[in-house]
């Protein structure tokens, strides 16, 4: 559990405010906070929004207990579904620290090595200048690679197989580096697929079921899923996107879901506040 915590606290602070599990316990809204403390975050999550925004789950781990559980707005303004703490959000870029947790793992288990580069493992990986050779994982792990950044994350025409991300890595042998590896910060979503790829090979497992293995169920985050596939459809939050109208913006469901199983490393992961608490206490019960 050492790794694991390591990781993932780097996002806490960040993710607790808008925590993402399908737990098969019943939750509700509640709160064990102060009356004038629990006002002021309701007001300040209302204020959230009435903004553009359709709807958003909060849950607050005070040390060990979980101490505020809030569900606000709709997942769908079409279907008025309402959020619950159950309610199941796509988590985009949350994903990240998860991936980091699993590559530290192999490293603890003497797999592979952070500054081993990263084609010696996955010899399929090529890209249009030869620098890519000098790329490691740790290079990846602090987005130093030199990759660019993905313009298009083809969600309109969505991969859900095994082997999008494979498939995914073998398509970037046109592409260029953006800066030599190591010089320079460049946010990479390129570089933790790749790690998804290299995470599959070592284990000799689909990156999903790697991270379900190794980490959400010792987490307890058991209906947590970086597969579409497994959500129900019902409990899914839906995205929306301010359009600009006669009468001014307005709110309106996107036509498109942000998932392609190519990205697995790099942002599926979905899951809700009833979920994530368990991680929360637990990171909480380790300090």
């Amino acid at each position: 559990m050492k790794i694991i915590n390591i990781s993932i606290s780097l996002f806490l602070f960040f993710a607790v405010m808008m925590v993402y599990s399908c737990s098969p316990e019943p939750l509700t809204d509640f709160s064990k906070l102060d009356p004038a403390a629990s006002s002021q975050i309701d007001s300040l999550l209302q204020t959230f929004a009435d903004g553009h925004h359709a709807g958003i789950a909060v849950g607050i781990v005070n040390r060990e207990e979980i101490v505020y559980l809030k569900s606000i707005g709709v997942g769908d303004i079409e279907k008025k579904t309402p959020i619950t703490p159950l309610s199941t959000f796509c988590g985009a870029s949350i994903s990240k620290p998860f991936t980091a947790t699993a590559i530290h793992q192999l490293v603890d288990e003497d797999k592979i090595h952070l500054d081993s580069t990263i084609s010696s493992y996955l010899p399929e990986f090529r890209m249009a200048d030869e620098r890519y050779e000098s790329i490691t994982i740790r290079h990846i792990l602090n987005h130093t690679a030199g990759f660019p950044y993905i313009e298009d994350y083809e969600y309109e025409s969505p991969q859900f197989d095994d082997g999008a991300v494979e498939r995914y890595i073998q398509s970037v042998a046109n592409i260029s580096l953006a800066s030599e590896p190591g010089e320079e910060y460049h946010y990479t979503d390129m570089g933790y697929i790749t790690l998804a790829q290299l995470i599959s090979k070592i284990t000799g497992q689909p990156f999903e079921t790697v991270i379900r293995q190794r980490i959400l169920k010792p987490l307890q985050m058991d209906h947590s899923s970086f597969l579409y596939k497994e959500i129900k459809p019902e409990i899914l939050v839906q995205p929306h996107v301010v359009e600009e109208g006669e009468d001014g913006s307005v709110l309106v469901k996107s036509a498109l879901f942000p998932y392609n199983r190519i990205h697995a490393g790099s942002n599926t992961i979905l899951s809700n506040a009833g979920g994530f608490m368990p991680l929360a206490v637990g990171l909480a019960q380790s300090r």
